[in-house]
């Protein structure tokens, strides 16, 4: 074996196996497509009045399906709402389930599942003097439909206003299935299996990760050095044994070099810091917070959005210090909401431009919990991207996942199994338009 061989053999090996570190992308072979937008989210434009990506909307502009709410914020306006607003939906199977599932995300973080005020964050150690609402109390119970409705709208006591985040037609589905929780007796179950609609559980087990595994191959390649080893050391025949023990360590280094290839554009495992310490295990993990109260957008649109920073203060206008980093991180939260200041995340997963991901198809219509392809999110005190969202990726997961037959539509295909693939989501135009 001469010496440039060796050289570049060598040189070939160190490529492959080094410099790898999760808080970095991996290589971009088309940065034009992954970084396509000119002015990232919360940079500074300089073509635009004051610097801002994000202009302040023209005065009098109002939002696409925007109804006015003609009752102030005040006694009066609350009196008003209580005799003139009427619950326009019939509290109907469907209606209750939507309302049950409204209220598990904004609500029960609070009041707890059945209304009665013992939600998870009321049960922590850290702030035992924490109290909320009693939904099923004789005071809540004494209230119209209206004033509900009205509360909800613009919010009350500790409580932010969710009329910003809630349509008209969901906050009457909330108001509708509060009176369900009172009309419950306190001795009986909330039977809020009965109101649930269908939904796909995730499972961190549905796909393989994408790469074959180093610590397999090493185990193969030495198994099968060895029994090349013993057979040709029985027949004397050095060369032989030279040449076969090369084949392992070219298989390794092969297998190397697909995974190297394949993760061109991938950001598997990247995990990069963050400006504030945020843990997904403590707010999505212990205190089982829905991950639509933060991300509201998921259902609504293509992107899940990043929370405002009013969306954080909802919670830490009176939760002030944190479980594991004390005050010094919920201050920089203070700071940013007193200088009216966006806290610019870093994003973590990444999708080329030419391909077209909606959010509200996938959670709001397909009914894919987030780990499906976020993992365990609930489990990471720093986010990361836990899958390789390649496109073969996505294409396992519709030629896996199972379609809800409680439509009639697909009645006609009744007692058989249908995917996505079946409703033609293999189709090139319906990822890349």
């Amino acid at each position: 074996m001469n010496a440039k061989f060796k050289i570049t053999f060598l040189i070939l090996a160190l490529f492959l196996i080094s410099c790898k570190d999760s808080k970095k992308p991996n290589f971009e072979y088309a940065p034009d497509m992954a970084h396509y937008l000119p002015y990232p989210s919360y940079s500074e434009n300089p073509k635009l009045p004051l610097g801002r990506s994000a202009l302040t909307p023209v005065e009098g502009t109002v939002p696409r399906g925007h109804k006015p709410f003609p009752y102030p914020n005040d006694i009066d306006g609350f009196e008003r709402a209580g005799r003139e607003l009427k619950n326009p939906f019939a509290s109907t199977q469907s209606v209750l389930a939507e309302g049950k599932r409204l209220y598990d995300i904004y609500c029960s973080v609070c009041h707890g599942e059945a209304g009665r005020g013992d939600g998870p964050v009321t049960k922590s150690e850290q702030f035992p003097k924490l109290t909320t609402m009693d939904l099923t109390s004789e005071v809540v119970k004494n209230l119209s439909e209206g004033q509900i409705y009205f509360v909800i709208t613009h919010g009350f006591g500790l409580m932010n206003s969710y009329g910003g985040v809630l349509t008209p037609e969901e906050r009457w589905e909330i108001v509708s299935y509060v009176r369900y929780l009172q009309n419950l007796s306190e001795s009986q179950p909330v039977q809020r299996d009965t109101l649930s609609k269908p939904k796909i559980s995730a499972s961190l087990d549905f796909y393989p990760r994408g790469k074959v595994g180093n610590r397999d191959m090493i185990i193969i390649a030495i198994a099968f050095l060895l029994v090349t080893a013993v057979i040709t050391l029985l027949r004397k025949n050095y060369l032989a044994l030279i040449f076969l023990t090369l084949i392992p360590v070219v298989i390794y280094l092969g297998v190397q070099f697909f995974n190297f290839l394949a993760s061109f554009g991938r950001q598997e495992g990247y995990q990069p810091e963050q400006p504030i310490i945020f843990s997904h295990k403590v707010h999505a993990g212990e205190y089982k917070i829905n991950c639509l109260y933060c991300h509201f957008a998921a259902e609504k649109g293509p992107v899940a959005g990043v929370p405002s920073v009013e969306t954080c203060m909802n919670c830490h206008k009176f939760i002030t210090e944190g479980k594991n980093t004390g005050e010094v991180e919920i201050k920089k939260v203070f700071e940013a909401f007193s200088n009216s200041e966006p806290i610019r995340w870093t994003k973590v997963n990444f999708l080329p431009a030419h391909v077209r991901f909606s959010h509200a198809q996938h959670v709001k219509v397909g009914k894919i919990d987030c780990q499906r392809c976020h993992g365990p999110v609930e489990q990471m005190d720093v986010m990361k991207q836990f899958y390789s969202l390649s496109m073969g990726w996505c294409i396992d997961c519709h030629r896996k996942a199972s379609i809800d037959l409680s439509n009639r539509y697909y009645g006609i295909k009744a007692n058989q199994k249908i995917t996505v693939v079946d409703v033609n989501k293999l189709d090139c135009q319906t990822c890349h338009y």
